[in-house]
């Protein structure tokens, strides 16, 4: 089937019309989504390939080359080794950016969408061999999406961690969604309510991060990355900067108007997602009290799903959240020294 093939390196040189078309109505693929992520991710170089028919896009695999990443290994002197490594031989990864969702969008049919997704990857591993990358991942895909079958020899699939969670909005008020609660749930809430009101916390909603509230922000955030046991994010401070790019708020909770908790809902399309949680943990209650901002937030905006990220999924299944289906990596090495390590490393962690 034949494809033009189109390269571009940010989405202005897109029309917004055309790369909104081809999105149709995803959430966190717009054209304003991708260029709040070229802001954030400022240091990492895009690549769109864009697959057209007759003139019309019909496929799009978003690309980038990361030097710098979140890599969640231990002992600690493993990550440093990777970034080490990826400093040197960068890292090419297809995804949408700041969001768990996966860059890759292919047309509808099998055939085509066959053939669309083969020379997208043959055209994404030219560039990964171009401009020197250690491997070539795609990301957050669902469990048919990364199935062996659909990809070309060579590439691993791995199930990385946890899947996402997500709630499917039902409710009108923020009141009926307390109502279906267990009457534990509900009981829970109003003792953290009370306990909020005599500690004098209140949660207040921010437009954009106050300038003065951001060295304190990257802190609290900092503390859930230690408790977590993650390395820091490089690219915070940019993501807290940039956040009026995009519709969502910044929730604080404030004790007597100190900074003690915090978090990003970011909204693109019909779907919110949140981000950046930060915590004092000498203060109790604050990520359920955070929590429950959130979904109402969701519900008053006329939000259709909020996304919760991973981890804590019991914790989050009272709330009334489910498991997403996007925990699953391709990736195969650049070149043949990272294809024998891409081999080794999947035989650890084959799917």
């Amino acid at each position: 089937m034949d494809f033009d093939v189109q390269i571009v390196h940010s989405v202005t040189e897109v029309d917004q019309v055309v790369w909104d078309r081809l999105s149709n109505g995803r959430s966190f693929t717009s054209y304003r989504w991708y260029r709040f992520g070229e802001a954030v991710l400022v240091d990492c170089m895009p690549f769109y390939i864009i697959l057209s028919r007759n003139g019309e896009p019909v496929a799009r695999a978003t690309l980038w080359l990361k030097r710098r990443e979140v890599v969640p290994l231990s002992p600690s002197i493993l990550r440093i080794g990777v970034e080490t490594l990826l400093w040197h031989r960068p890292l090419l990864a297809c995804e949408s950016p700041l969001s768990s969702v996966s860059g890759l969008i292919l047309p509808e049919g099998k055939q085509l969408q066959a053939a669309a997704l083969k020379l997208i990857v043959q055209t994404a591993q030219d560039i990964g061999q171009k401009h020197k990358a250690s491997f070539l991942l795609w990301g957050y895909l669902g469990q048919a999406e990364a199935a062996p079958d659909r990809w070309p020899p060579g590439y691993a699939r791995l199930a990385m961690g946890e899947p996402g969670t997500s709630l499917t909005i039902a409710w009108d008020t923020f009141e009926t969604y307390l109502g279906q609660l267990s009457y534990k749930m509900r009981k829970n809430y109003r003792r953290y309510r009370r306990v909020a009101d005599r500690q004098g916390i209140k949660i207040r909603p921010y437009k954009i991060v106050p300038a003065e509230l951001t060295k304190h922000a990257q802190e609290l955030i900092r503390n859930v990355e230690r408790k977590h046991n993650e390395p820091p994010n490089p690219w915070l401070k940019s993501l807290l900067v940039n956040t009026p790019m995009v519709d969502g708020i910044w929730l604080a909770a404030e004790e007597r108007g100190r900074l003690v908790g915090c978090e990003l809902v970011l909204r693109d399309e019909d779907e919110a997602m949140v981000t950046a949680p930060g915590l004092d943990y000498a203060v109790k209650n604050i990520y359920f009290l955070l929590g429950y901002a959130d979904i109402a937030y969701a519900i008053e905006s006329g939000v259709k799903t909020l996304r919760w990220g991973s981890c804590l999924f019991e914790i989050k299944r009272r709330y009334g959240f489910q498991l997403e289906d996007n925990s699953y990596l391709v990736f195969a090495g650049v070149g043949s020294f990272f294809q024998v390590l891409g081999k080794l490393l999947s035989s650890h962690f084959e799917a």
